[in-house]
């Protein structure tokens, strides 16, 4: 395992197997990487506003990220829960079909000093649910300020 830190969020992914890339804007990407790069497997966006930033966004913040940053392009199906660390979330869950059709859990992940980050994990429906799980898993349980 290797300890990742982007935009002041740290968590803990598997060193190897896993690419972590910056999508601008203080978006980022983690995801399953396989035999074949154009695969769409498992991955989890992440998004991070400062509290400035929230304040500045016109009606509910979470709206906004989840469409313009984590790629929630229909409404939630139904509401979800993910533990993160010693806490649980609630979250919805999105179909989505960009790029892939795929599935999208998407939570609101508050931190200390004001900012949001928004989450997305996310898997092709074509890719396995328990392996996508898994790797899910890992990263939101091992998921904290960085600092902390």
């Amino acid at each position: 395992m290797k300890t990742y830190t982007v935009e002041g969020i740290a968590f803990e992914a598997p060193s190897d197997g896993v690419a972590v890339d910056s999508l601008g804007l203080n978006c980022w990407e983690v995801r399953l990487v396989g035999a074949d790069p154009r695969a769409m497997s498992a991955w989890v966006d992440l998004v991070v506003k400062s509290r400035e930033q929230i304040a500045s966004i016109p009606g509910d913040p979470m709206q906004n990220l989840k469409m313009v940053y984590l790629g929630a392009d229909r409404p939630a199906e139904k509401r979800v829960e993910r533990r993160f660390g010693a806490q649980t979330l609630a979250g919805d869950l999105h179909p989505s079909d960009l790029p892939v059709p795929s599935l999208l859990e998407i939570y609101r992940f508050d931190l200390p000093d004001g900012g949001v980050a928004g989450l997305s994990f996310a898997r092709a429906r074509s890719f396995d649910a328990a392996a996508a799980e898994a790797f899910h898993a890992q990263i939101a349980s091992t998921l904290r300020a960085a600092g902390r």
